[in-house]
């Protein structure tokens, strides 16, 4: 493998980690809820906290998808081991050179916690000062007592030199119990804090 494409598998997963903590910071205005459900995944145990636990499955679902990006840049279908038990499958293709494009599928088995079915697609280009970056998730992940519903969520992501600012799309709802946190994006910006935070609603007992 090149040194190149070893680079922005790297680059991939320090991807999943920033959006996970920009996530983070556009929920923390919500409300509380507890407990949650649905029919599809298995949703497990949460804290109780629907805030903290929707933040929780949906950073650890984002980095998987990122990791996920990272491992199916190799062209074939593969299963992935989880930290600290479980597995995802990821399947579909993603193409080499600059710039890498994929469309890839991640079945989550009790990967890190977590449940469910994920798609992401999109492309990635690098250039002399960094590089750009889109991406589409959809699907439905449960976990840590709620489950994520991925509509159309997405990123238009740039960086220049060290810092990468990303432009959120789409929608993210976690059903928790009785509670549900709703992210509305349209072309939000990481970079403006407020603008995340109302983005986000909770509804529901606890909020």
């Amino acid at each position: 493998m090149s040194s190149r494409f070893q680079s922005k598998k790297i680059q991939w997963i320090t991807l999943g980690a920033m959006l996970a903590a920009v996530l983070k910071l556009g929920m923390i205005g919500c409300g509380g809820g507890s407990g949650g459900s649905n029919p599809n995944v298995n949703v497990g145990t949460g804290t109780g906290n629907a805030v903290a636990d929707s933040t929780q499955t949906i950073s650890s679902a984002m980095g998987t998808a990122f990791q996920g990006v990272s491992s199916g840049i190799s062209g074939s279908s593969q299963t992935v081991q989880c930290s600290p038990s479980g597995q995802v499958q990821v399947s579909g293709n993603a193409s080499g050179g600059n710039p890498v494009t994929f469309n890839l599928n991640a079945d989550l088995n009790d990967c890190a916690g977590l449940d469910g079915n994920i798609q992401m697609s999109g492309e990635y280009t690098s250039n002399s000062n960094g590089f750009t970056s889109n991406f589409t998730v959809d699907g439905v992940v449960g976990g840590h007592g709620c489950a994520v519903d991925f509509n159309a969520f997405g990123a238009d992501i740039t960086q220049d030199g060290t810092t990468a600012t990303f432009l959120l799309t789409g929608s993210v709802t976690a059903t928790c119990g009785s509670a549900t946190v709703s992210c509305n994006y349209n072309g939000v910006s990481s970079e403006d804090s407020a603008a995340l935070q109302a983005a986000c609603t909770c509804s529901g007992t606890g909020c």
